[in-house]
């Protein structure tokens, strides 16, 4: 989010800068035109000749207009020297300490979401089959200088016992939400140049095309449903679970392999061509039992979309600053044509969604 505020800072100083030209035409004409002749006050204003009575020095120095006549000039040149300074402390504390000058605002949308029950649980209520990971210390990220920063610098994070699901939510579990009348109801259809692929009838396939907010109203729901602290993982928790307990590319290692996941990304090498998910634990899971880790449906996650990490940050607390219109998802899918290395990441606006896109749950071990 700091750079977003030195963003909007830098939009400010232009509009300020249009508007004091655009004054400068017209109440100070004579002076204007010997300086700047029949250019036009925008041209002026975006390509300036800084040189007779009206110099950037003296917009920078607050001694611009003199007289107060113009006193919109002069409120405009102090508001426009003051944001250039704060322009260029922002950017130096937002690149020496990584300031967010945004910090903690809109934490609330983190939260999972109020559900009333208003009706008896189903008797064949879907749980989560799940797996006892116990907690340690990992390097996450990129140390290396690979990639474009959003998974960068490494850093050393300190993950609690967890339960994590098995599998990815399925289309079944899903549905189960939307009849209870919580969950909103999705097609789980594939819409291709030449095809319309309706995928509704397979249940064992994960539940995808979600938005976040659609992964929070289940987790929440199922949460609430069951008394049991069901919820999306943090991103320190997912990369945990899904390295368990390795350092290499991909939790197999470090080359592509197309026994161990169905995705775009790995089309060229494996020559086959992915239209669609496939069902859950039809691969081989990682080292602690967890399947479609990566490829198959994005994984969401709690996180607040930041770059770069922050290295005291070491914990596996989601991160609730930076643009939290945005959540981080994790896993790649089916349809990811780039990268399904562990460390990478991407930001999702909240109520959008790709194709792709699903969850799977954790619960606090204690």
């Amino acid at each position: 989010m700091g750079s977003s505020f030195i963003l909007i800072l830098v939009m400010l100083a232009i509009v300020l800068q249009l508007s004091i030209f655009r004054c400068l035409k017209k109440f100070r004409s004579f002076e204007y035109k010997s300086t700047y002749g029949n250019r036009h006050w925008a041209s002026a204003a975006l390509a300036p000749n800084w040189r007779g009575d009206y110099s950037q020095s003296q917009i920078l120095s607050f001694r611009f207009p003199r007289d107060g006549a113009t006193s919109w000039l002069g409120i405009g040149a102090y508001t426009q020297g003051f944001l250039l300074w704060v322009i260029m402390a922002d950017a130096i504390a937002f690149s020496l300490f990584r300031y967010d000058p945004f910090e903690g605002i809109a934490i609330s949308s983190t939260e999972n979401y109020e559900v009333f029950l208003d009706r008896a649980v189903p008797d064949d209520l879907s749980l989560p089959d799940a797996v006892f990971i116990h907690g340690g210390r990992f390097i996450m990220g990129d140390c290396g200088d690979d990639g474009y920063g959003y998974d960068s610098p490494c850093k050393e994070v300190v993950v609690g016992d967890l339960y994590v699901a098995k599998y990815e939510v399925t289309i079944r579990e899903y549905r189960q939400c939307v009849d209870y009348g919580y969950c909103r109801e999705l097609p789980f259809r594939i819409l291709g140049d030449d095809s319309h692929i309706d995928l509704s009838s397979d249940d064992q396939l994960p539940a995808f095309g979600l938005t976040w907010v659609d992964a929070q109203k289940y987790a929440s729901w199922l949460a609430a449903l069951t008394d049991t602290a069901w919820r999306l993982p943090s991103e320190a928790e997912w990369e945990y679970f899904a390295r368990a307990g390795s350092s290499s590319v991909y939790y197999w290692g470090d080359n592509e392999n197309c026994d161990m996941v169905a995705s775009k990304a790995f089309s060229l090498l494996c020559g086959d061509i992915v239209t669609g998910p496939m069902s859950v634990g039809s691969r081989e899971p990682n080292a602690w039992g967890l399947y479609d880790v990566l490829g198959s449906a994005s994984e969401y996650t709690l996180d607040c979309w930041y770059y770069p990490y922050d290295s005291l940050h070491n914990t596996a607390e989601p991160i609730v600053s930076g643009d939290c219109s945005k959540r981080v998802k994790r896993g790649g899918g089916w349809s990811n044509s780039t990268s399904l290395r562990i460390r990478s990441r991407w930001g999702m606006p909240i109520e959008r969604s790709q194709v792709d896109d699903g969850l799977r749950l954790v619960r606090d071990a204690n």
